[in-house]
Parts: C-alpha cells; structure tokens; sequence
C-alpha cells in the first residue's frame, strides 16, 4: 500500500458497426477508449476476475494480479490487431502508443471500453498540469491501495458489472477487483494526466538527467528539485522537497 506519504529527505469520432469495419480486409482498425479501460496481457478477463468459481482473483505469491498491464485513459487510441471471442464477450487484441509491447507479448481490451473507428483518430492530446496540480494530486493518493498495473484510483466499477463476482465482495477485495489504486509509476502517470511515460523503464529515458555521481548526500539533496524522479527498472521514488520523497 501507499499508506502514509514516506518523509525521507468536442472530438468527434466517425465510427461504423464493428463486424462491418472488422471485415474490411487490409485496412488497418482502430478503436479508441471511452472511458478508463484496463489493458490486460492475456484476453480471458474471466480467468482474472472471477475464475472458475467466479469468485477468485487470479493473483501470484505476492498477491499481485500481474496480468493488469495498465489503464488506458479516455481517447488512448489503440490499433487492433485481431479480435477474440470469448464466451458472450468480445475482446480486442491491440497496440497503442501510450504503452509499448514487449516482443511476443499481446496486450488486450475488452470491447465494451472502446469505441471502432473508420479512421485514425491520432493520438490521445496530452498537456503536462502545473507542479502545484501534480504535487496536490501526489499528496492526495495517500492512503490509496498498490494495485499492479493500477494508474486510476477510482477504480473501474464497470469490472465488477462486465465480470460480476458470485458472491459479496469484502472491502479489500472489492478494490482489488475493480482495481482501485496505484502502482509507483502509476501513481506518476495519474498525477500527470498521462504525460509522463507509464512504465519506469520508459520513465530512466524520461526528462533531462541529474548528474550526482561522486556526489555526497547533502549535495545531491541540493541537487534535485520538486518532482525530479529517481528511477530504475521495476520502480520509481518521486522527490516532493528538499526533505521528503514520495515512495509506494
């Protein structure tokens, strides 16, 4: 969890019934999302939400749900590659330019978040908010609950309706279920509107780098500024002052 902050130092869309633009051969589709949608690496949402008893979370031994690549905010913009149907739900194998695949590896949404497209509808705008926006919005996730993959801390309601549980869910389950919280660069991604790149391994490529190397602690305290990011692969520690970090 993030717990407490840690103190350490009108667009329109032109759009066609989808089996007809789906059909259209050598014509490259898209689809851009409606509403918050999470992108997940494998296509059967249910084996992830509800399992075979409807019920379970598909979680690994850190009790993460590693499938969850990411949430696309509203008008991210995906190219579809291929449809898959799975049971009564449709689900749309995609690329998009806000979240880059690894070789071999599939990324998909479940139709009922996306909108087809005839045309390309170009890339989500992204304007970068004052420091003071980020800054509040920083300080305004504490208390929120590490979801992977999470960037959209309301959560996603439309999870628990699209993969109903069998059963009532318990608060904590509740939240994990319709994946409400932040992961370390979510937390980063959410702050910014989706300006700053979403994974930290895009995020070491991010901005101007700081030189500190030789540098004692003090002077690299001096160094830094509100907001300058110290980040590797796998996670990210925002510097909110001279005095505190912000780490998940």
């Amino acid at each position: 969890k993030i717990g407490a902050i840690l103190f350490l130092c009108s667009m329109v869309f032109q759009c066609a019934h989808s089996d007809e633009m789906m059909n259209v051969p050598n014509k490259k589709k898209y689809a851009v999302a409606i509403s918050p949608a999470p992108v997940l690496n494998v296509p059967d949402y249910r084996t992830v939400f509800g399992g075979a008893d409807g019920r379970t979370l598909h979680t690994d031994g850190t009790g993460l749900i590693r499938e969850v690549e990411f949430i696309a905010l509203p008008r991210t913009r995906f190219v579809v590659e291929d449809v898959v149907k799975i049971g009564d739900s449709t689900v749309y194998k995609v690329t998009t330019n806000e979240y880059f695949s690894s070789p071999g590896t599939g990324y998909y949404v479940d139709s009922r978040f996306v909108k087809l497209l005839v045309t390309d509808p170009g890339d989500r705008f992204k304007k970068l908010p004052s420091k003071d926006e980020i800054i509040r919005a920083l300080l305004s996730a504490e208390g929120s609950m590490y979801i992977w993959g999470g960037n959209y801390r309301k959560g996603i309601p439309e999870l628990s309706l699209y993969y109903p549980p069998a059963v009532p869910l318990i608060s904590e389950m509740r939240k994990m279920w319709i994946l409400q919280g932040v992961d370390c660069s979510g937390l980063l991604y959410e702050a910014t509107k989706g300006y700053t790149p979403r994974n930290t391994s895009d995020l070491m490529l991010f901005g101007v780098p700081v030189a500190i190397e030789g540098l004692g602690v003090n002077d690299i305290i001096e160094a830094v500024k509100p907001l300058d990011i110290i980040v590797w692969k796998g996670h990210v520690i925002i510097i909110l002052d001279k005095d505190r970090t912000i780490i998940t």
